[in-house]
């Protein structure tokens, strides 16, 4: 699974540290707003755009020979990366935590869009 994040997210979690910095000396929070897979996010990206989006695995082994960080990613990608997110308790520390499908709204459409041109 592919966990969201944005920069409003993460300067809200630092200023969340800085305002109380007791409550999170010490601490390592995971953060992301989202926890989708990438059939999930292919879907939200349909919904949202209004146009159709397939996600096609690329098989582990074209990516043997591409390098440790190829793998990696892959692994991420597709079986998650070693990490959780607690959502349900960040979004309890910032209510206003942004959902992919949210980001994508925002300003995630427009730089799928700027990236289509360049292609």
């Amino acid at each position: 699974m592919s966990g969201v994040r944005t920069s409003s997210d993460i300067g809200a979690f630092a200023a969340l540290a800085f305002t109380d910095p007791a409550q999170y000396v010490g601490e390592t929070l995971e953060l992301a707003g989202d926890e989708l897979t990438m059939t999930q996010i292919a879907h939200v990206m349909e919904q949202v755009l209004h146009e159709p989006i397939s996600y096609r695995a690329i098989p582990r082994e074209v990516l043997l020979d591409k390098g440790h960080d190829a793998i990696a990613g892959y692994e991420f990608a597709n079986h998650g990366g070693g990490w959780y997110a607690d959502i349900p308790a960040l979004r309890e520390r910032h209510p206003g935590l942004i959902t992919f499908a949210a980001w994508l709204e925002r300003e995630g459409a427009e730089k799928y869009a700027a990236a289509q041109k360049r292609d």
